[in-house]
């Protein structure tokens, strides 16, 4: 097949001789790098080298899984997932490794950040177990954020997300330019905004209502003591 990048190649594990041709699909020379080349498989993972899925039904894994459904029958498929263990769809480490890298330019321009919001939090809301809540609580380090009245959605340090728990007070920090970003929450029915929230409480996202100060002042005017509720609002 000539050469390809580390994007476009797949790993051929021997155990697949018997049902999976090589020359079909594009894996890596062995007999031009060596047999030890195996031995590498998650470093080779980290540049780009493909694994593979029985199926990644919405193509957000083109860049970095090789999906068997392109190439096999789907008779033939569940033979790979009881046979070597290839997993049916893309897994939570799969999601976590496309999330925590979707900012890189390759990414922004090959992945779109609304949909894999959506995607992304379809599958840990299906799938939510204890199992996955660790693993998040652990290698989950941004969250989904939006500022001000903008539509655009940035990746941010989970510790720097706030949930706008008070339309009031969000409403005051929407006034000026650099206002605290808010966590992420969908506009179409495909997601539970309730179990979204439960789940940001769970990674430590803050309420806005508690991580300010409102304090208490007077102005005088012509004798006339007026006073300010909340006339500054400061982190608490």
């Amino acid at each position: 097949m000539g050469i390809k990048t580390a994007e476009e190649s797949i790993l051929f594990d021997p155990a697949w001789e018997r049902i999976l041709n090589r020359k079909e699909i594009p894996t890596i020379d062995e007999n031009f790098y060596g047999t030890e080349i195996l031995v590498y498989k998650n470093q080779l993972r980290h540049i780009g080298v493909k694994d593979c899925v029985l199926h990644d039904k919405k193509n957000l894994f083109w860049t970095s899984l090789c999906s068997l459904d392109r190439f096999y029958d789907e008779e033939l498929l569940p033979f790979f997932s009881s046979a070597f263990g290839v997993a049916e769809n893309p897994t939570i480490d799969h999601y976590l490794e496309l999330w925590e890298t979707c900012d890189s330019s390759v990414n922004r321009r090959a992945i779109n950040l609304k949909t894999l919001c959506c995607s992304f939090w379809e599958y840990v809301i299906a799938n939510w177990n204890s199992e996955v809540a660790e693993t998040l609580r652990q290698k989950l380090t941004k969250l989904p954020a939006t500022k001000s009245t903008s539509e655009q959605i940035y990746l941010t340090n989970r510790t720097e997300v706030f949930h706008a728990d008070d339309l009031q007070l969000k409403k005051k920090f929407l006034r000026y330019d650099e206002a605290p970003l808010f966590v992420w929450f969908p506009t179409t029915n495909r997601l539970s905004p309730r179990r979204l929230y439960e789940i940001y409480e769970s990674l430590g996202v803050k309420k806005v209502s508690e991580s300010v100060q409102c304090i208490l002042y007077a102005e005088v005017y012509l004798d006339t003591k007026r006073d300010a509720i909340c006339g500054f609002i400061d982190r608490g």
